[in-house]
């Protein structure tokens, strides 16, 4: 009982600035956990068994990360149903106040299991990657999602301020999108 009341003292504050979504709602906001940006969401699994559930969310997955070994892998653990995923994507950011519409790289992680009647997914270790020349923005090669699209980052005002919001906008949009389909795949008899 006391290792769990540690725990919880451990992992309260943690969660407090995690944006953790329900079923039905989708990401608004880039929250970070221990100064890392984590999206959390538990989806309700409503009728099923969690081995039905997690048979369901492993041909999702190998169906969206699987299918392209270059960009994407995925390792599954069937005793603990666990899924951990990784994957490259291109996001097309929205037009620019100059008319361009500029591309970023995006790289994540994702790690999916249930706890009770809940499957939990995780997106973690953010990175993207800049298509834009160097010599037409200051942002780099590589740039953490701390460093990109939270609050803070946002808060800057320099001449890379709308890049950086509208690739938070295209990351939210992604990973909308991403969830609703498991969602979906997980709502299927």
């Amino acid at each position: 009982m006391k290792n769990i009341f540690v725990a919880l003292l451990v992992l309260f504050p943690a969660l407090s600035f995690a944006q953790i979504t329900k079923t039905d709602e989708a990401f608004t906001d880039v929250f970070k956990v221990n100064n890392k940006v984590v999206f959390i969401k538990e989806i309700n699994i409503k009728n099923k068994t969690q081995e039905e559930a997690y048979k369901q969310l492993k041909k999702w997955t190998k169906v969206n990360f699987a299918k392209d070994l270059f960009n994407a892998s995925m390792h599954s653990d069937d005793a603990k149903k666990l899924i951990n995923a990784k994957s490259r994507i291109e996001l097309v950011l929205p037009e620019n106040s100059h008319g361009i519409k500029e591309r970023m790289v995006m790289r994540y992680r994702l790690e999916a299991y249930f706890l009770e009647n809940l499957c939990i997914v995780e997106v973690t270790s953010i990175l993207y990657q800049n298509q834009q020349k160097r010599n037409t923005n200051s942002l780099g090669k590589n740039i953490d999602a701390e460093s990109l699209i939270t609050n803070e980052a946002l808060a800057l005002s320099d001449e890379n301020s709308e890049t950086r919001l509208n690739t938070k906008k295209s990351t939210l949009y992604f990973l909308n999108d991403l969830i609703d389909s498991l969602q979906k795949t997980l709502e299927q008899n």
